[in-house]
């Protein structure tokens, strides 16, 4: 394979990065709480006991409600929004996320480090994020994006296959869809799709569930995940930026533990301990720094 490296973002990549627009987007552990208070009827309008679910982990609450509707169309229950209502505002906020210019942010910062040691181009890039940013940023930069999104983005749309209706219902588990063509489409194309009347269809995205699984083009994100899964563990060194640990998703993390490559991190002390434990004391494991931005430098140069 002519990738050397893989870099693997999270959340925590983007967190407190300057230059973008209109502030950096939320860690996993605050979005529910500025999704709440951007979208008061369906983020902010669940039940008590699903709004503490959804604070004590994204997923635990996600989970709960996805458990409700187990049915393609299913009454909607009180105090739980329908699920494709809420991944719709879901891809309305990451939407409005964008690079301002002038190449100030962490990704620009992080790309023309990577090129002036030319390790760019046989380093392969994969992101969590549902957000486009690491895009923009190679677009500003004049290079062609290739991202794996293991978990989908938000400019992703389904190109051909089943149509979705119905935003007063609850389009639940049994609506998969079974189209697996994906089109990548500029963000004020995915506004339009979302503020069709009465459709109920989302981008590409996973729900946070177990699992990741998703109603827009299942078989898109497995080629995705094995994609990463392979390139992860044929590369000589992986690093994470930004992102947490999560043994439940196995697609993710079980390459990132068993490979033999080393692997470097960049994130929270605590959550590096867990990588270091997951993948024992036979594997190369190396701490770099806490910040995106003051990892640039000393990650370039040991990837």
């Amino acid at each position: 394979m002519r990738y050397k490296r893989i870099v693997l973002f999270g959340a925590g990549a983007s967190f407190g990065s300057p230059a973008i627009l209109p502030v950096s987007p939320p860690l996993g552990t605050e979005l529910y709480r500025v999704l709440a208070r951007t979208f008061p009827k369906s983020w902010g309008g669940v039940s008590e006991k699903l709004k503490r679910k959804f604070e004590e982990h994204f997923e635990v609450g996600m989970e709960a409600l996805w458990s409700m509707y187990p049915n393609a169309i299913s009454s909607l229950k009180p105090g739980a929004p329908s699920p494709n209502v809420l991944m719709q505002d879901l891809t309305r906020f990451f939407i409005s996320f964008r690079i301002a210019p002038g190449r100030e942010d962490v990704y620009s910062k992080f790309l023309i480090k990577l090129w002036s040691f030319s390790k760019g181009d046989d380093t392969c890039f994969a992101t969590l994020n549902y957000e486009i940013l690491l895009e923009q940023a190679m677009s500003t930069l004049s290079l062609k994006p290739r991202v794996i999104r293991p978990h989908g983005g938000c400019n992703l749309w389904i190109k051909r296959g089943g149509k979705m209706y119905g935003t007063g219902r609850a389009v639940g588990q049994g609506a998969h869809c079974i189209s697996s063509r994906i089109k990548p489409l500029p963000l004020n194309a995915i506004n339009a799709l979302l503020n069709k009347r009465n459709q109920a269809q989302y981008p590409c995205i996973a729900i946070y569930t177990e699992g990741k699984v998703t109603q827009m083009g299942q078989r898109y994100l497995w080629r995705a995940q094995d994609r990463f899964r392979r390139r992860a563990l044929a590369c000589q060194a992986v690093a994470l930026i930004g992102v947490r640990p999560w043994p439940k998703d196995h697609h993710i993390w079980n390459s990132i533990f068993e490979t033999m490559g080393k692997v470097l991190y960049v994130g929270g002390e605590r959550d590096y301990k867990t990588l270091e434990q997951y993948r024992g004391q036979n594997r190369q494991t190396c701490f770099i720094s806490e910040r995106f931005e003051n990892a640039i430098e000393d990650l370039v140069k040991v990837i």
